[in-house]
């Protein structure tokens, strides 16, 4: 039996396709859509990304805590921004400066900003008077600008304050090698030598920094501090003069007077330069020694051992005051009492420590 073979219709086929067209082209158009509908939501994210950081700089000098905010908001949607991460450290250093300094440590070594991070955050601490927190950026700067005079100054000026002192004369060299023009660095050399026991040192780098400013108060005394050491006492009496016609209450200025004056041979002078020194600021351990040394000297033994004994009250067992306390009692005829200062010096050591 013959199945007579049914084809479809040239309509029906025709329907067909056009129903193809028609699905292809909404998908197209589905398509089409859906790009530029993201395209306009990630247009319209970024102008609103932006809108936070314009708002955030145009508050920070109205609205401190807006504009905090905003610059917050700004970096959670670009937490890798480490430009906008140095402007918010700078607007909260002087205000929140913790809050600065997290700023600053979010930015990672490998960030084209981590150097500028590295300074700011140094600058800050040192500002804050914070050591602890200027150390590691100040260590990084020195590997990476090795020729910098300034980064070997604050280092240099960071470790006196730290006690450091071969470290700080270290650093303060290299930086007045660097840059010779560079007053503070001599000054800090100067200081470390002093602290290290080699105050005829002194005379080299203070002689430069005089040249480079010869209006620094603190050179010219400690000029006249040094200067006797080195047998140069008619000019130190020159710089303690100058100090003092400048600062005529300082208590330090008239005791270095009393050093100058003992140098040159001139004891009353001298005396009365301490005396002076100690109305200004009483009970000033250094100068209460000298007061003493010049009334032994002076043959005034007596006075010497009631300056003394009085000092010992305040200051306890300490070894050049027992010296002179022993010394002070046998030449005014305190025999007892000199066996006993000597016996509690026998139980010192010259620094002052307890065998």
């Amino acid at each position: 039996m013959n199945v007579p073979l049914i084809l479809p219709s040239t309509s029906t086929a025709a329907s067909s396709d056009q129903r193809k067209c028609g699905w292809g082209a909404w998908c197209l158009i589905a398509l089409f859509a859906g790009v530029i509908g993201w395209g306009m939501g990630w247009g319209l994210q970024r102008w609103s990304t932006s809108k936070l950081l314009t708002q955030a700089r145009s508050l920070a000098m109205t609205d401190v805590k807006q504009s905090q905010l905003a610059y917050r908001r700004y970096l959670q949607r670009n937490p890798s921004d480490s430009a906008v991460n140095l402007e918010l450290a700078e607007l909260l250093k002087h205000r929140e400066p913790d809050a600065a300094f997290q700023e600053l440590r979010t930015i990672r070594p490998d960030d084209q900003h981590f150097t500028d991070a590295a300074r700011r955050a140094a600058a800050l601490a040192l500002e804050l008077g914070r050591d602890y927190d200027a150390v590691g950026p100040l260590l990084f700067l020195e590997q990476t600008f090795s020729q910098d005079a300034r980064i070997q100054l604050a280092l240099a000026e960071l470790r006196f304050r730290e006690r450091d002192f071969e470290s700080a004369l270290k650093h303060a060299r290299r930086s007045r090698v660097l840059n010779p023009q560079q007053t503070g660095a001599w000054l800090v050399e100067a200081e470390s030598l002093d602290e290290l026991k080699r105050p005829s040192e002194m005379v080299q780098p203070l002689e430069a920094a005089l040249r480079l400013d010869c209006d620094l108060p603190q050179v010219h005394l400690n000029l006249a501090y040094v200067y006797p050491l080195v047998a140069r006492e008619d000019e130190a009496l020159e710089h303690v003069q100058w100090f003092l016609e400048r600062f005529p209450q300082s208590a330090a200025g008239y005791r270095t007077l009393a050093m100058v004056q003992r140098a040159r041979g001139n004891h009353d002078e001298a005396l009365s330069a301490v005396l002076r020194s100690l109305k200004l600021k009483p009970n000033q351990f250094e100068a209460t020694l000298l007061q003493a040394e010049l009334l032994l000297f002076l043959r005034r033994p007596d006075e010497a051992y009631q300056v003394l004994q009085r000092m010992s009250e305040m200051y306890g067992p300490e070894f050049r005051l027992l010296t002179l306390l022993q010394r002070a009692a046998e030449l005014s005829g305190r025999k007892n009492e000199a066996d006993q200062w000597r016996q509690r010096l026998s139980r010192l050591s010259p620094n002052g420590r307890t065998q």
